[in-house]
């Protein structure tokens, strides 16, 4: 009785949340390959020419970036050597949960142009997080995780030998 009963919420479930699950993985690759995926996209945007004198240090590029935008930095994000652009993140406003994010030159602190994609893929952050629904989305995308691990020990229970 209960393998029978474990059963039918497996298949109940599996045929439910199976399909949340889904979405949420593929959107999860799809982000997983985000700088990839926007690099070759944008390879005028995103990629610069090394310097021998190296990138310039953090404080002197917060310094400038600051100077620059208006705005007060939340993070840097900086390779030293691989002629990929640095990242920065403002600080988001009152409100929402992540600031804006531009790509720069770390040997200059100068601003690059805006990379091709980028609202595609905060689109499929917002799909794989929340379904694109807020607060409900989120409600959902929580129970199906839950699900997962309901689906993982009664798969166990169920193909387990006599």
């Amino acid at each position: 009785m209960l393998k029978k009963t474990l059963f039918q919420l497996h298949w109940f479930f599996g045929i439910s949340a199976g399909l949340v699950l889904a979405l949420m993985g593929i959107t999860g690759a799809t982000v997983s390959f985000q700088d990839e995926i926007l690099r070759a996209l944008n390879p005028s945007v995103l990629q610069v020419e090394k310097q021998v004198a190296g990138v310039l240090p953090p404080a002197e590029l917060v310094e400038k970036i600051e100077g620059a935008s208006g705005k007060k930095v939340s993070m840097l994000w900086v390779e030293t050597d691989s002629g990929n652009a640095a990242r920065v993140i403002f600080t988001p406003p009152p409100g929402e949960r992540r600031g804006q994010m531009r790509y720069f030159d770390p040997y200059t602190a100068e601003f690059m142009g805006d990379a091709t994609g980028q609202d595609f893929f905060g689109l499929m952050l917002q799909l794989h997080r929340f379904l694109a629904m807020g607060d409900s989305g989120r409600q959902i995308t929580g129970a199906c995780t839950l699900i997962l691990v309901f689906f993982c020990l009664s798969g166990l229970y169920l193909r387990w030998p006599r």
